[in-house]
């Protein structure tokens, strides 16, 4: 994909590879002219005559000789390396970045969205009333871990005190039930002994009256239990 062509300062070429029966003895084009004359070297991108795109150097025709060389390198060959270069790099960079977004979604479900799933749905069995659900021990230390392991503390907490008030309340239903039935005794104790003390003296309908007295006071005292 190379060419070597040497021109006088008239721009007549005198040697060219390849194909120097169709070049030699040929002006150069007017574009190419310019570079005879060109004041330094230099390079640019050019379009030979043989239709291929080149990267050409040259040397103008400068010093006793008069001569000027120009050598060109195919674009294809100049720059088909660096394109390979440039896609295999995209292609890794590529493969990286989505290796990369892999691996990030892998380790943010294994390490946060499972766990966090995992203390919503202990919760949620904790609100529908399983006093006994625990988030447990995590395998690793982070920072989920800790969470995890205080929430089961506050739990626990919970639970604790959840068990003493029931407790304490059935304790409190007891002694009220227990103190309402002595009333009650004593109530029925207090008619039994008016009822023998004053059966001689005392009316029926006085005695009934009085029944029904203690009878309200009986009825008042569940009302205050």
């Amino acid at each position: 994909g190379g060419s070597l062509v040497i021109a006088d300062r008239d721009g007549m070429v005198l040697a060219r590879v390849p194909d120097p029966a169709s070049f030699v003895g040929k002006p150069l084009t007017p574009h190419a002219m310019s570079f005879v004359h060109a004041p330094a070297p230099g390079a640019e991108l050019v379009e030979s005559p043989d239709g291929t795109s080149r990267v050409a150097g040259y040397q103008p025709a400068m010093g006793p000789a008069g001569l000027f060389v120009a050598i060109g390198l195919s674009t294809e060959a100049a720059f088909g390396p660096l394109r390979a270069s440039t896609l295999r790099s995209l292609t890794l960079a590529g493969a990286g970045t989505l290796g990369a977004a892999l691996l990030a979604l892998w380790f943010g479900e294994r390490l946060f969205r499972r766990p966090v799933r995992h203390i919503l749905a202990t919760l949620d069995r904790w609100r529908a009333g399983d006093a006994t659900a625990r988030i447990g021990p995590a395998p690793d230390p982070s920072e989920l871990a800790v969470l995890a392991a205080a929430i089961d503390d506050y739990m626990d907490s919970l639970a604790t005190a959840r068990a003493a008030r029931e407790s304490a309340e059935g304790r409190r239903k007891l002694l009220l039930h227990e103190m309402n039935h002595r009333i009650k005794n004593v109530l029925a104790a207090v008619q039994a002994a008016v009822n023998q003390t004053f059966k001689d003296k005392a009316t029926p309908e006085s005695l009934a009256a009085f029944g029904s007295r203690l009878q309200a006071m009986a009825a008042t005292q569940n009302l205050l239990v």
